[in-house]
């Protein structure tokens, strides 16, 4: 697999502890969650296991792109409950790999329902298939900070100047800006107030107020909420809504997968 010159270069130069992200890091599509959803406070062996996984993020890509590694070569992520924490391997590149959809959490279901809208035009119900969307989608997180829950996330010490910082570092850079489709999914972790336009800003987008490409707010209920922005040429597709979870409806999906489906037949991919 080749990867990209953006890829390559962030890789090399993010800090060792930073969380670049799973999935293809040469798709279309990124989403962006608030944080890694693990708590590397817990004595559970899985937990502990991802805690490695996510501080070896860095490391785990520099060595995919050593190697040239292709998902397919990855092989099925198999659960050791006592497995020695040096010997940790799942693969960014495809994390997980092999997982069924009733084994997952619940924002990974989500992922999985828009990646079935996208490409298969409807939501496959069935919860014993594997979980493919990280074949298309790239998945970061608004956030370099792990954490099970948000209310946790930000009571961390320096957590708000430091989320501050990787959007104006990481989220700038030339990786991230290449993406044709951006899913905020982090809600108020960004956000484009009367002072501040901060997406706007950061991805080089407008909300669609005219209307030019699509209807610009799109409401299904009080929680349910998507806006959506376009760059100045229309090329680029950032969506900003809240983290795709539990209470999200599946019509709200079927509206984000349609959109996302319409930008990429304009963009003929």
């Amino acid at each position: 697999m080749i990867y990209t010159k953006e890829f390559e270069y962030i890789i090399q130069n993010e800090e060792k502890d930073s969380f670049i992200g799973l999935g293809y890091p040469n798709a279309k599509i990124l989403i962006v969650g608030k944080e890694v959803a693990t708590n590397s406070e817990s004595l559970d062996p899985l937990e502990q296991q991802n805690t490695i996984s996510f501080k070896n993020n860095v490391l785990d890509w520099k060595k995919n792109i050593e190697e040239k590694k292709d998902p397919r070569q990855i092989s099925n992520w198999i659960f050791e409950r006592d497995l020695k924490l040096e010997n940790v391997d799942n693969n960014p590149l495809f994390a997980f790999k092999g997982t069924i959809k009733k084994n997952t959490s619940d924002t990974w279901k989500k992922y999985q329902k828009l990646h079935d809208i996208i490409y298969h035009g409807e939501i496959d119900e069935n919860n014993k298939l594997e979980l493919d969307f990280q074949k298309d989608f790239f998945i970061s997180e608004m956030s370099n900070y792990p954490s099970p829950k948000t209310r946790s996330a930000q009571q961390i010490e320096n957590f708000k100047v430091n989320l501050e910082k990787r959007k104006y570092s990481f989220f700038k850079s030339n990786f991230i800006q290449q993406f044709p489709i951006v899913i905020l999914a982090c809600s108020n972790y960004i956000w484009n107030k009367d002072n501040e336009m901060q997406i706007n800003e950061i991805f080089n987008v407008q909300f669609d107020s005219g209307k030019r490409f699509s209807r610009g707010e799109y409401i299904f209920s009080k929680n349910n909420k998507f806006w959506v922005h376009y760059s100045s040429d229309g090329k680029k597709l950032v969506i900003h809504t809240r983290q795709l979870s539990m209470n999200v409806k599946n019509s709200m999906l079927m509206e984000l997968g349609k959109q996302i489906k319409m930008h990429l037949a304009k963009l003929e991919y």
